[in-house]
């Protein structure tokens, strides 16, 4: 039978785990949110500026007042 101090060290161990796991989950969401990101400058920079001027603000990658 386990003693205290095993199942406190075993409760530490999981909750360990379950924070590195949790990590991971981040680091890999910001990741593929900055892929993301890259694929839309990109698409964005293949449209010609003109065009661009005449596509409405409600549209993705249209004109901004910056």
């Amino acid at each position: 039978m386990p003693t205290l101090e095993e199942k406190n060290r075993a409760t530490r161990l999981k909750w360990v785990l379950a924070g590195v796991h949790m990590l991971e989950k981040g680091l890999r969401y910001e990741a593929n949110r900055k892929q993301e990101s890259d694929k839309a400058k990109a698409v964005k920079d293949s449209i010609p500026e003109p065009l661009l001027k005449e596509m409405p603000r409600s549209m993705p990658g249209g004109r901004s007042d910056q």
